[in-house]
C-alpha cells in the first residue's frame, strides 16, 4: 500500500536533543536587585537594535521587543518573590494561595518563594494588578498613575502576543484591543529602531514606577503595621530595612547620578522613622 499521505511535505528521520543541559547555564545576574537585573537585560536588548541591524533584518525588532517584555516580566517575578520573604502581610496573604508541586520539588526550601509566581504571566497587566491585590493587599486604583502605566504596557503585551503566537500577524482579538481598524489584508507587527526605543522607555517607566511605589509601601509598613505583628523583633528593625533597601535600590541609577543624593540608606531610614513618629 502506498503512503499517499507523504506527498505533501519532505519526510525526515526523527531527531532529538542530545543533552538538555547544554541549553542552560548559571546566571550571573542573580545577586543584583530586580530593577538592576531589568536594566542589564534592557541594555543588552537595546544594544542589538542598532538602526542598521534593524534595517537589514525586519525580524530583529519584534524579537527585541519580546526580549524587553520578558525582562519586564522577570522584574515583577523577582521583586514579588523577594518581598514574600520580608513582608509579614504578604506572607499572610500568600498562605491561602496554591502553588505547583513540581515547582516546590525543584526549587526546594532555599528559593521556594519563586514558585509562587511561576504560573503567573506578567505579560498580562491584569495579572500584575491581581498579584498586587492578592499577595500584597495593595489594589491598584483605576485612576492611579500605576494603572496608566499598565494600560500603556498592555499595548506592548498585545503586540508581543502576536509575535510569539502568530509569527507577528495581527489577530482579531489583538486588533480589537489595540483599536486597529479592520483590514482586508493581513497585518503584521512592524518594529523598527524608533519602536524598539519606545518599548524600552515604556517598560523602563513601568518598572521604575512600580519599584518606587512598592518601596514606599513596604517602608510605611515597616514603620507601622509590621511593628504590631507578634513576630516583630525591634532589635532587627535596621536589618529588615536593609533587606528592603537591597531589594529596591538601583546601583545602575546611582552610578548614573539619576537618584537624588539627599537620601542614602541610613538617611532614608531615619526620615521614614521621623515621619512616622519613631524618632
Amino acid at each position: 500500500m502506498s503512503n499517499w499521505f507523504e506527498c505533501v511535505n519532505e519526510q525526515l528521520s526523527s531527531s532529538g536533543i542530545r543533552n538538555i543541559s547544554n541549553y542552560v547555564k548559571q546566571s550571573s545576574a542573580a545577586t543584583a536587585s530586580p530593577i538592576d537585573q531589568f536594566y542589564q537585560a534592557l541594555q543588552e536588548n537595546l544594544a542589538l537594535g542598532t538602526p542598521n541591524a534593524l534595517q537589514l533584518n525586519h525580524h530583529l525588532g519584534p524579537l527585541i521587543g519580546v526580549g524587553i517584555v520578558s525582562s519586564t516580566e522577570n522584574y515583577f517575578r523577582g521583586v514579588f518573590s523577594q518581598l514574600l520573604m520580608i513582608c509579614p502581610t504578604s506572607r499572610s496573604k500568600a498562605s491561602s494561595q496554591s502553588i505547583n508541586l513540581g515547582s516546590v520539588l525543584w526549587h526546594g526550601s532555599n528559593s521556594l518563594e519563586r514558585a509562587a509566581f511561576e504560573r503567573t504571566t506578567f505579560s498580562d497587566p491584569e495579572k500584575i494588578a491581581d498579584v498586587m491585590k492578592k499577595f500584597f493587599d495593595h489594589p491598584i486604583d483605576q485612576s492611579s498613575p500605576l494603572r496608566g502605566q499598565l494600560n500603556i504596557y498592555s499595548e506592548i503585551c498585545e503586540l508581543r502576543h502576536c509575535i510569539v503566537h502568530s509569527r507577528g500577524y495581527i489577530q482579531g482579538k489583538n486588533a480589537v484591543a489595540l483599536s486597529i481598524s479592520s483590514s482586508a489584508d493581513d497585518l503584521e507587527v512592524n518594529i523598527g529602531y524608533r519602536e524598539v526605543q519606545e518599548i524600552g522607555e515604556v517598560c523602563a517607566g513601568l518598572v521604575r514606577a512600580f519599584n518606587t511605589n512598592l518601596f514606599q509601601l513596604m517602608c510605611e509598613r515597616w514603620a507601622d503595621s509590621w511593628r504590631r505583628s507578634p513576630f516583630w523583633n525591634s532589635a532587627e528593625e535596621n536589618k529588615i530595612f536593609n533587606q528592603l533597601w537591597d531589594v529596591f535600590f538601583s546601583k545602575y541609577d546611582d552610578n548614573k547620578n539619576t537618584i537624588s543624593p539627599k537620601f542614602g540608606r541610613v538617611k532614608c531610614r531615619n526620615e521614614v522613622k521621623r515621619q512616622h513618629g519613631l524618632m
